[in-house]
């Protein structure tokens, strides 16, 4: 299984062939030629870009999870398939870059409240605001 991590919605490949190259920027994945790096470009084409991206890699492939509260990074699933997120059976987000709640702050007694203010300082990111 190969992991990725989207970093300020950018990531990462290893080389991939002209044919490979084309069928990914088909798929709803974008490249920034300047930067070197992917993006995507419509994530609701999630299906076709995970099955894209496995055929490419030759593998499966995970995009890590950033939580929304405490901004850590995490995999819905460990890299053996022995240990998935307690949500996998009816999660809509896994193996994609999405922002989800981590298990430590899953259990915070204060998570409505402290997911209240994350939200608020991601509006105010894409907003611009301080």
């Amino acid at each position: 299984m190969v992991t990725i991590f989207q970093d300020k919605n950018a990531f990462k490949l290893p080389y991939v062939g002209r044919d490979d190259f084309l069928l990914l920027m088909r798929s709803g994945i974008g490249y920034d030629k300047k930067r070197r790096i992917f993006f995507i470009k419509d994530p609701n084409s999630y299906e076709t870009i995970m099955t894209v991206l496995s055929q490419v890699l030759k593998d499966d492939v995970d995009f890590l999870q950033i939580c929304t509260t405490c901004k850590r990074v995490f995999p819905c699933r460990d890299v053996n398939d022995t240990t998935r997120c307690e949500h996998w059976d009816y999660c809509d987000t896994k193996r994609f870059p999405m922002y989800c709640i981590c298990d430590d702050c899953r259990k915070e007694p204060q998570l409505y409240e402290k997911m209240v203010e994350a939200n608020q300082r991601l509006i105010n990111e894409i907003m611009g605001k301080k």
